[in-house]
């Protein structure tokens, strides 16, 4: 039998694995990015590959009932966990573990507090993986084939204990699930009342800002590492040869880099090479520069995107101090920026988050 994504070998022994990333875009979805590259990098390793096969990632608009009849034979499952997707995915890991009591059930995201506590308040889960996930997960895999010490791992969460000796992997090991047939796969089977198909692009990781108000403003996340420009532009060229709607940047700054421009030209060759019609949505870089500038008015001239944001948060400066912030543009360099950008025919719009701390009636 002929194992997804793999070589041939008999699977009869192999350990059924089932992932979620549920979308929330009706009737559109998002590839799942998260578990697509987390999966990739554990199947690399022959100690995953030669136990565990994976049968099936949800990762489109479905409930819980739905989700639970199609899983069959289940040994592991592992759920990326947001805001939008957790109330029907533990509704999910709630009914599985009735149903499968011996399952391991691991998941990782931003909606899961990293606390011991947490784990206690949700006893259905066995493993919680914090911040980037690749080489926990494999080594997960890899432990639960073993003596199932889950506690003894570096940079897992238990109900007993948080090892937080945190590991991650070297870039160049992660392979790409747009280039390595993860999400060919997910689209030739993808569901009849999914009507469009958006996805994550990431050319780096990390930070370099504390903002406390942000997923990412962890410690954990501020060393800043590059994905290799060669797999960004393959990446690229499949997104825009799959049709795909949007693009949702998950670099925390783009154009921080000068490389970023480079992306953006790519993204424009490859745009009109296959006619494509999406669009490319990134977070821009807080830092000052014209460089930001002129990339946001190369994506918008070149139909790419149809407004530009800037960042800016609170204008209260106790509020900023509070959640370690500080705003790249003073209101007078925003008032410039703004009536360039209209001068050229682009609409622009500011991003305010309200309350923070410090943040009251009468400031």
């Amino acid at each position: 039998m002929k194992e997804k994504y793999g070589t041939t070998r008999n699977i009869s022994n192999m350990l059924n694995v089932y992932g979620i990333q549920l979308s929330a875009w009706y009737p559109a979805a998002t590839l799942p990015q998260a578990l697509g590259t987390i999966w990739s990098y554990a199947n690399s390793f022959p100690e995953v590959s030669e136990n565990y096969k994976l049968v099936k990632i949800f990762w489109e608009n479905e409930d819980a009932n739905t989700i639970c009849s199609e899983i069959e034979d289940l040994d592991v499952i592992f759920c990326s966990c947001y805001i939008w997707n957790w109330e029907r995915t533990y509704q999910v890991i709630q009914n599985i573990k009735e149903q499968y009591p011996y399952c391991l059930i691991v998941i990782g995201g931003p909606e899961p507090r990293y606390e011991v506590e947490w784990m206690k308040k949700h006893p259905e889960v066995d493993v919680l993986i914090p911040y980037y996930g690749e080489t926990v997960f494999k080594n997960v895999l890899i432990e639960n084939i073993g003596s199932k010490d889950f506690s003894s791992l570096a940079g897992v969460i238990t109900k007993h204990s948080y090892n937080r000796n945190h590991i991650y992997p070297e870039f160049h090991e992660i392979p790409s699930p747009y280039l390595n047939g993860l999400f060919d796969d997910l689209l030739k089977n993808k569901r009849h009342d999914t009507l469009g198909v958006r996805c994550v692009f990431e050319s780096n990781r990390g930070c370099p800002y504390s903002c406390t108000f942000c997923d990412i403003g962890s410690t954990a996340y501020q060393k800043v590492k590059q994905f290799d420009m060669d797999r960004c532009f393959q990446e690229l060229e499949w997104i825009t040869k799959n049709n795909i709607s949007a693009v949702d940047v998950a670099d925390a700054n783009f154009g921080i880099f000068p490389r970023d421009e480079e992306i953006i030209d790519a993204l424009i060759e490859f745009k009109n090479k296959h006619n494509w019609k999406g669009r490319f949505l990134p977070t821009w870089s807080k830092t000052k520069g014209d460089r930001i500038v002129r990339l946001a008015k190369k994506v918008i001239h070149n139909g790419l995107d149809t407004i530009f944001g800037l960042s800016l948060q609170s204008l209260n400066q106790e509020t900023l101090d509070n959640v370690k912030r500080k705003n790249a543009f003073t209101l007078e360099e925003m008032s410039d920026i703004i009536k360039d950008m209209n001068d050229s025919d682009i609409a622009v719009y500011t991003e305010l988050v309200f309350p923070m701390p410090g943040d009251t009636y009468q400031n």
